[in-house]
């Protein structure tokens, strides 16, 4: 049996909820830093920052599928490096975060939708009993299947999250494929998990018009990164997203968590809370120069009420549910 916190170890703590471990391929293979994070490295940082706390994803990526021909031909093809998507790098970040007994990282577990999702579901449900798991986690851009396909192609993933009472945290973009309301389409059909739309649902006009019908209490969304976003969106923003001061990454923060207080978690995308291509002037440059503490400020500055973001934090976790405190 996995030996996790009861809820009420985590009141009042700070948790990232939102970080990544492991080697990201495709980045290494078109030139984008950083490409890669350990757990070890991880969780010093965390701790020299002072958050409690951290959930760790594996890399959007998996080596089950060869990434490299993937960016050459746009075809995914299988390797002989493992049995199946995410063997490998689920394993890998359980491992490092129990053999070094890195206690402030909480593991999320990857899934892919593109193949072998029994083998998947199998070795999850193997995990998910022998070490400390607290949720779920899906790239749709890394898979190329939305939000909704989890329904069609991968409802046995659902039903390990309700068997075990995981949160899933799910990627989001501002295109169709990734468009956040994918994720609320299929929160609307599981009503009785719970969700989170990473990034801020990328500030999109339309996700936040419906998110405030009222008909998703199951759903939170994460701010993961706040000011490489802002970076981003304050030169390209739009119609589609939301009438903010982009150039201001501190009230935005602000805006969110006062306006949808009951829903935001606090979250860094580590190591992403910057990142460049080499030799190449984009807008992700202009934000190289931030740091996980600069997020970790901005947080002391945006966050007014803390006791809700812990509420949440807890909700996501747990919910109504609740496992058992046998962490010795």
């Amino acid at each position: 049996m996995s030996k996790k916190h009861s809820s009420s170890f985590f009141k009042d703590r700070i948790i990232d909820c939102h970080t990544h471990c492991g080697i990201e391929w495709s980045n290494f293979y078109l030139g984008i830093h950083p490409y890669c994070q350990d757990a070890l490295s991880l969780s010093n940082t965390v701790d020299d920052c002072a958050v409690d706390f951290a959930l760790v994803f594996t890399m959007p990526t998996t080596i089950y599928f060869d990434m490299f021909r993937y960016w050459r031909e746009g075809k995914y093809y299988t390797t002989d490096n493992c049995d199946f998507p995410f063997q490998l790098e689920n394993h890998v970040l359980l491992q490092q975060i129990t053999t070094m007994r890195l206690d402030n990282l909480l593991p999320f577990l990857s899934f892919s939708l593109r193949d072998s999702v029994d083998r998947q579901v199998d070795y999850l449900r193997q995990l998910v009993k022998q070490y400390p798991v607290y949720g779920l986690k899906y790239h749709t851009a890394a898979d190329q299947c939305s939000a909704q396909d989890i329904a069609k192609l991968g409802k046995s993933f659902l039903e390990v999250a309700e068997e075990f009472n995981l949160p899933i945290t799910i990627h989001c973009n501002d295109d169709d494929l990734c468009n956040p309301l994918h994720i609320l389409s299929l929160a609307a059909d599981y009503s009785h998990l719970r969700f989170c739309v990473a990034h801020y649902g990328k500030f999109l006009k339309s996700f936040f018009n419906e998110l405030e019908s009222g008909k998703y209490p199951n759903v939170f969304i994460d701010s993961a990164p706040t000011i490489s976003l802002c970076f981003r969106y304050g030169d390209t923003r739009n119609n589609a997203t939301l009438s903010l001061d982009y150039s201001n990454p501190i009230n935005v923060a602000r805006f969110f968590f006062d306006n949808y207080s009951d829903r935001m978690l606090w979250g860094t995308d580590m190591p992403w809370v910057y990142y460049f291509r080499f030799m190449s002037d984009t807008v992700s440059n202009r934000a190289k120069r931030v740091s996980y503490r600069d997020e970790v400020l901005l947080l002391d500055e945006a966050v007014r009420d803390k006791k809700a973001l812990s509420s949440n934090q807890i909700r996501f976790l747990y919910g109504k549910g609740e496992v058992c405190d046998t962490k010795s």
